[in-house]
């Protein structure tokens, strides 16, 4: 018997090594490969993401249009403010329009000097709007160059139903309408 066990065991040890040597190498060829990207995966993905950001660039608007939104904007705000001034005040607020300076200035006076400026809101500055360089303001009904808000907030000094100030830049024309029998202020765009 020892015999047997002894041959046996000559004959079970190496298989057990063998067993061994095979599952250790099984083990290195089971082995994920290590993670992350390659170079030219890299490369691929800057040179796609480079495409995308040029094709975006191009379609951005540019910032003319952000500029002439502002203006279509400020303007609004500050004719809304004047004909609440007005409404508060039990007063009129003149509102003169420049058109070849492109501004737009608010009077508590009906004088062709503005001794008694609107101020700004929370300012000691008179309120005032200037249209940015490359925008073009115009006023309808033509030929229009004041108005006042009276003290129930309506508009005095206008013959039409409204009165509308056009920012025109760029073939677009951002629109400021003020109605006559209410003074309600809106805003919009038009394009030819």
């Amino acid at each position: 018997m020892n015999g047997r066990l002894a041959h046996l065991h000559v004959h079970v040890a190496p298989a057990c090594v063998r067993a061994r040597g095979r599952h250790a190498g099984a083990r290195r060829a089971d082995r994920a490969p290590a993670a992350g990207f390659t170079l030219v995966e890299l490369i691929l993905v800057l040179v796609v993401v480079g495409v995308i950001a040029v094709v975006a660039v191009a379609r951005m608007p540019s910032q003319t249009i952000f500029q002439h939104q502002a203006a279509m904007d400020e303007l609004a705000s500050a004719l809304r403010y004047a004909q609440k001034k007005a409404v508060a005040e039990r007063a009129a607020v003149d509102v003169r329009i420049d058109t070849a300076a492109g501004t737009v200035t608010f009077c508590r006076d009906p004088a062709p000097a503005c001794a008694q400026p609107l101020l700004a809101p929370g300012d000691t500055a008179a309120l005032r709007v200037a249209v940015p360089a490359g925008v073009t303001l115009s006023v309808a009904p033509a030929g229009t160059t004041r108005f006042a808000f009276d003290g129930l907030g309506r508009i005095a000094d206008v013959a039409a139903q409204q009165a509308r100030l056009d920012l025109v830049s760029g073939g677009a024309t951002a629109q400021v309408v003020a109605w006559v029998e209410t003074g309600l202020v809106e805003t919009g765009w038009s394009t030819p």
